[in-house]
């Protein structure tokens, strides 16, 4: 599994809503049948925009995290999946979700300095 989180000021993120959530997972399950059909090592994916309540961040990034961890899982490409994020703070709230939900060992977390 090899997830990356990243800050890109131009990148957009998607509108998401509670209606429309599902329909990114199933985005991401295409983007990332397409990069294993073309073998591409790198997939970069927009993240979603934040709600304001933390628990729905909580809830519908863990579900992209665990469509993209299935599919590395059980395929070879892509390789590294980069989540494109506006800003800090939606990073910092992907690598929290990613810090409480997949690291094996306290050495796994991204960027393990931080969360001390």
């Amino acid at each position: 599994m090899n997830i990356q989180v990243k800050t890109q000021s131009h990148q957009l993120d998607p509108a998401i809503n509670d209606e429309n959530v599902l329909v990114l997972a199933e985005n991401y399950k295409k983007l990332l049948q397409q990069a294993l059909e073309v073998q591409q090592e790198v997939l970069q994916v927009p993240a979603m925009t934040l709600f304001e309540k933390p628990s729905k961040n909580f809830q519908y990034i863990n579900m992209i995290y665990k469509t993209i961890v299935d599919h590395q899982q059980a395929e070879t490409y892509p390789q590294i999946v980069e989540i494109l994020c506006r800003d800090e703070a939606t990073a910092t709230m992907y690598k929290q979700v990613y810090n409480f939900y997949y690291p094996a060992s306290k050495a796994d977390r991204m960027e393990d300095a931080g969360w001390d």
